[in-house]
């Protein structure tokens, strides 16, 4: 891949883990902002992406702008990587089993580090919110209003 002089070394970082690991990244890499980072063990329902999208949208991140991770397949090490890499404003974490892998990719000198679940906190400067099943909160009008309210706590861009 060539690059321009106008190009900046955090773009050349993103689209080089774009390329390596495009096979865990939806929308297929396009030209977006990649601000709203969301990590999924499996790729999510169309239904909870659409609710993602629109949400990302309505916070000012615009629908282009939310993009999937799916870490299932990679070691702690490759999902470091490429969130890292991507390095995204904000981050929703969709579920217990991706809490996890993130968890352990985020590891600190005591072990790995324990992401609450269903709660809103900061993964290494970002602001998180980590659901124990995104999915299954939108299954109910009361905990989908839950799953909307958490999703507020996350900056605005205006």
């Amino acid at each position: 891949m060539n690059y321009s002089a106008k190009s900046n070394m955090f773009s050349v970082a993103r689209d080089t883990v774009l390329q390596k690991y495009a096979a865990q990244v939806q929308p297929a890499a396009t030209p977006c902002s990649f601000l709203f980072c969301v990590v999924c063990s499996q790729a999510p329902s169309e239904a909870a992406a659409s609710a993602l999208a629109a949400s990302a949208q309505a916070l000012g991140y615009a629908q282009a702008g939310c993009f999937f991770v799916i870490c299932d397949g990679l070691d702690p090490k490759q999902l470091f990587e490429l969130v890292e890499g991507i390095d995204p404003l904000t981050l929703v974490v969709a579920d217990k089993d991706a809490a996890n892998a993130l968890g352990q990719a985020y590891r600190t000198a005591q072990g790995p580090r324990t992401l609450q679940l269903n709660r809103h906190q900061c993964v290494l400067g970002r602001e998180a919110i980590v659901f124990s099943s995104f999915e299954a909160m939108l299954a109910k009008p009361d905990t989908k209003q839950k799953a909307w309210a958490l999703l507020k706590k996350l900056p605005k861009l205006s």
